[in-house]
């Protein structure tokens, strides 16, 4: 019996009385919705303090420094050192990236040579740097291809971006 109770309890709250019935939303209920969605999203994303408007406002301040190498040498030589902790002292509190920047010839049979003093020679100036206490996330290292010309084998260039 208790069986068959349960059975008429089933069907009768499958019954229409009790079913919910759904409101129908009018077609310009829905655009006026998503327009208000649309313009709340708007005024979030632009009262947001790292919004696109103020990417776009930022300037870019590159100052670059030239370091000049004898033909064999490696390591930075005492001016260079004393120049390269100036600008450190400078920029060591604010938001400022530094690249490093050598040049290496398109074409050449002792590119490889030449290539790994070039190399030495940016990984010796990212130690001092990060000795001096610069951050390796803010060093970058980049190998420039140039044409030949005299003035690029033995130069390494810093470049100080600035946001």
């Amino acid at each position: 019996q208790s069986f068959q109770k349960k059975k008429q309890i089933t069907e009768s709250e499958k019954s229409e009385d009790f079913k919910k019935k759904l409101q129908k939303k009018s077609s310009s209920d829905e655009t006026n919705g998503d327009q208000n969605s649309k313009n709340v999203n708007l005024l979030s994303a632009l009262n947001a303090p790292s919004s696109i408007v103020e990417i776009k406002e930022q300037q870019v301040n590159k100052t670059s420094e030239v370091i000049i190498f004898n033909e064999n040498e490696v390591e930075l030589g005492f001016k260079h050192k004393k120049n390269v902790k100036e600008y450190v002292k400078a920029i060591i509190d604010k938001q400022i990236r530094i690249e490093i920047v050598a040049s290496i010839p398109k074409n050449n049979l002792k590119e490889s040579d030449f290539k790994k003093k070039q190399k030495s020679r940016l990984l010796y100036i990212r130690t001092f740097l990060i000795n001096q206490g610069i951050s390796h996330n803010r060093i970058g290292i980049k190998f420039n291809e140039v044409k030949d010309s005299k003035k690029w084998e033995n130069e390494v260039v810093l470049n100080f971006i600035g946001l």
